[in-house]
């Protein structure tokens, strides 16, 4: 009975609780600033926006995220480790244990405002004003303090006004990270299959330092600007600039 109370359908965890022992906090944090920020660029797109609804409906009623569940994906999880209720004896499987512990007794996520916030992509709806309150407050609620998360969040935030390149980055760069972090992610076959159709991965960008783990990369031999210089690059200049500053970060692979 208690094996099947640890099972969970949530690919990320590797089909149980004890897949939580593989992260710590930080980890689990990230991993939902990011997961958060993907539905937010996949909700703008035409593609995207059906998979994005489908995944918030399998992360269950959204009414709490209190109790471990055995058949809601890595969304509720996520979320449940860090705010839910009668979480603790999934927070004490984590790594760094007492650093998790502090750490989760500092976030601070509106639960109410959450749920609005999936409820509106569930709907298929928009409110640009509400959007970007929420993920900001979710970026200082989560204390992201990874600059190119930050960038991601900034981009996606106005995701429809961004120009072909710059969303190729964005979306090369998240793919990149899920894939370094959160290979089994429900989320990244979904992000895949969106920048298949649309074009949108340029498999030429190497990943950034620290965001691999592939033996096969290296460190760059040409020198690389920072991954939120270049966004913001992208954001204030155009899609001139954009482009511009897309080229500056561009790191080919070796032919």
């Amino acid at each position: 009975m208690e094996f099947l109370q640890n099972l969970t359908e949530a690919r990320l965890l590797g089909g149980g609780k004890t897949g939580l022992k593989k992260y710590n906090a930080r980890d689990i944090a990230d991993l939902l600033f990011l997961h958060i920020c993907a539905l937010q660029m996949m909700k703008h797109e035409f593609y995207g926006l059906p998979e994005a609804q489908k995944y918030i409906k399998n992360s269950g009623n959204l009414i709490h995220f209190d109790y471990w569940s055995s058949h809601r994906n890595e969304l509720y999880v996520l979320i449940h480790v860090l705010i839910g209720r009668f979480a603790e004896p999934q927070q004490r499987l984590l790594k760094d244990q007492e650093a998790s512990r502090v750490f989760i007794e500092r976030v601070k996520i509106d639960k109410q405002l959450l749920r609005k916030y999936l409820r509106l992509i569930a709907a298929g709806k928009t409110d640009e004003s509400f959007e970007r309150r929420f993920l900001l407050g979710l970026e200082h609620g989560l204390m992201i303090n990874n600059s190119n998360y930050r960038a991601i969040r900034r981009l996606v935030m106005t995701w429809p006004k961004q120009s072909h390149s710059t969303k190729q980055l964005v979306m090369t760069r998240l793919l990149q990270i899920l894939r370094s972090k959160a290979r089994r992610s429900e989320l990244l076959p979904i992000l895949e299959a969106i920048s298949r159709k649309q074009k949108m991965e340029d498999r030429t960008l190497k990943p950034l330092e620290g965001e691999d783990n592939r033996k096969a990369q290296k460190t760059p031999t040409k020198p690389k600007m920072d991954f939120i210089k270049s966004l913001a690059l992208g954001a204030a200049a155009g899609a001139v600039g954009g482009l511009a500053g897309y080229h500056l970060v561009r790191r080919k692979k070796s032919s």
